[in-house]
């Protein structure tokens, strides 16, 4: 039997990871992106929706590493001028020294749209503020019916509950980082 975790073992997982056995919390979302890559065609445009905290790292990783592959990567944020922590904030200037740039539409839907390819939702993972609302939950409803692979649980989820609270990200695929969460076995 495969354990499900909940967001608050998952963190003290993470912690363990980065405190107690040294791991950098920046190989850990190399890791993140470079696995999750792996489950996305190797050509065709990338539509990378960055969120403002480790989700959000986890998703400029990703769109630098496929930028590194010659891949077509468009960043999308919900805010007009992002300002990331942490390693996320590194991840955001690694992006732009690629010569990198964040989108950000007021109407998502239009955006969607014109959207071919892949979408990568890296909006919300473990952190997530239920239910989503403003520019989140607007681009959750453009979403729908997109291929989209979510990075570590589908934005919108809870990831400690197996029913929805709200409008959450229909993803085609979910590259679960660490363990799979309670939200998993939906």
């Amino acid at each position: 039997m495969i354990p499900l975790l909940t967001a608050q073992e998952m963190r003290d997982l993470e912690h363990r990871s980065i405190q107690g056995w040294g791991v950098p919390s920046l190989v850990l979302q190399e890791h993140a992106a470079l696995g999750a890559l792996a489950l996305l065609p190797a050509d065709g445009p990338l539509h990378v929706l960055a969120g403002p905290g480790n989700n959000g790292g986890d998703a400029l990783a990703l769109a630098r590493l496929a930028r590194l592959r010659g891949r077509e990567v468009e960043v999308w944020t919900l805010d007009p001028a992002p300002s990331w922590k942490g390693d996320a904030a590194l991840q955001a200037r690694l992006w732009t020294g690629l010569g990198g740039t964040f989108r950000h539409a007021t109407e998502p839907r239009k955006a969607a749209a014109g959207f071919r390819g892949w979408v990568v939702d890296g909006l919300f993972g473990l952190g997530t503020r239920l239910p989503l609302a403003g520019p989140a939950r607007a681009w959750v409803e453009a979403l729908e019916g997109a291929r989209v692979l979510a990075l570590d649980l589908p934005s919108g989820l809870d990831p400690g509950s197996a029913e929805p609270s709200g409008p959450a990200i229909r993803a085609t695929r979910t590259a679960a980082f660490g363990h799979l969460k309670i939200c998993h076995g939906l």
